[in-house]
């Protein structure tokens, strides 16, 4: 995860770890997520919301479980929005 416009860590070196795991490790659960204009650390509510999502969903998966073979969490975080 990334944003578009890193000046701190070029945008294209987790395009190329991608790719190196994609063709070294196929069935490693893996998924790039780029934030569109967004530098070294997300500045915007939204994106540290996507972001941070992601993050516990991963440890949720995988570290909580203990199980590598997990599969990948959803492509979108799901939001749990209340309704007064």
């Amino acid at each position: 995860m990334g944003g578009t416009a890193d000046t701190r860590v070029d945008p294209g070196q987790s395009l190329e770890l991608y790719r190196y795991i994609r063709l070294r490790r196929p069935d490693t659960p893996l998924r790039l997520v780029r934030y569109p204009g967004e530098g070294h650390g997300n500045s915007r509510a939204a994106a540290r919301y996507d972001y941070n999502l992601r993050m516990m969903e991963w440890f949720d998966s995988y570290l909580m479980t203990g199980d590598r073979d997990a599969e990948l969490p959803p492509s979108r975080p799901e939001l749990n929005i209340e309704e007064d």
